[in-house]
């Protein structure tokens, strides 16, 4: 049974703040919002899910300054260094994900779309990138240090969909601790590397956004 939403994804910030003032705009990062507990996963548990052909899982493994997906069911993780394992609609599996998802009840449901959760080994990541919809990279465990560039639509659209392994300039760079929330907006790059093993991330992911579905 499904408890009651106990997660304030936004802390003290009120939800027509922070639509005003980060909503497609900028970053927004806040420490200490939850309690690390609620998202914590044991590794007997990640190994019985990624057997399961049901769930989407897959793995991504850096090597020479490219990385390399692996796709899932698993009978055996996959052990590398500098390697991620990703699982998608975690919400559907996760009491604490499905509280996530609870949580952003502030944006239009049509906007909505899932929580997928990664857990990194030091070094790990997904690599640089950009997503055409915002994200809340929610840190449960371990440290992960993210690098964030300018928030550029334009750009975006001139770059022929070539929007992942991409160079930017980082303008800001952030430490993300457990318990610890970073907003990223559609349409800026950022990358993510874990700075210990067993990092686990949660992202609740959005629809790419379109114009006037958000008014403040």
């Amino acid at each position: 049974m499904i408890k009651k939403n106990s997660i304030n994804i936004l802390k003290n910030l009120r939800p027509k703040e922070f639509i005003k003032k980060y909503w497609g705009k900028k970053h927004l990062f806040l420490e200490n919002v939850f309690s690390p507990k609620k998202g914590s996963i044991s590794k007997k548990d990640i190994r019985k899910l990624i057997k399961n052909p049901d769930i989407y899982s897959k793995v991504i493994i850096s090597k020479n300054n490219s990385n390399e997906t692996i796709y899932g069911p698993f009978n055996i993780w996959p052990q590398d260094k500098k390697q991620t394992l990703l699982i998608h609609n975690f919400n559907l599996i996760q009491e604490f994900s499905y509280n996530l998802i609870n949580s952003i009840k502030f944006i239009p449901y049509c906007l909505h779309d899932d929580v997928m959760v990664s857990f990194s080994s030091k070094d790990g990541g997904v690599g640089a990138h950009i997503d055409s919809y915002d994200v809340f990279l929610v840190q449960a465990q371990g440290e992960k240090q993210w690098k964030i560039g300018k928030t550029d639509k334009i750009s975006f659209k001139e770059s022929k969909n070539q929007h992942t392994n991409i160079k930017f300039i980082a303008t800001n760079t952030i430490i993300s601790k457990a318990g610890d929330i970073l907003y990223i907006p559609a349409f800026t790059p950022h990358h993510g590397i874990s700075l210990c093993d067993e990092c686990i991330t949660y992202s609740i992911g959005f629809r790419s956004p379109r114009s006037n579905e958000i008014q403040s």
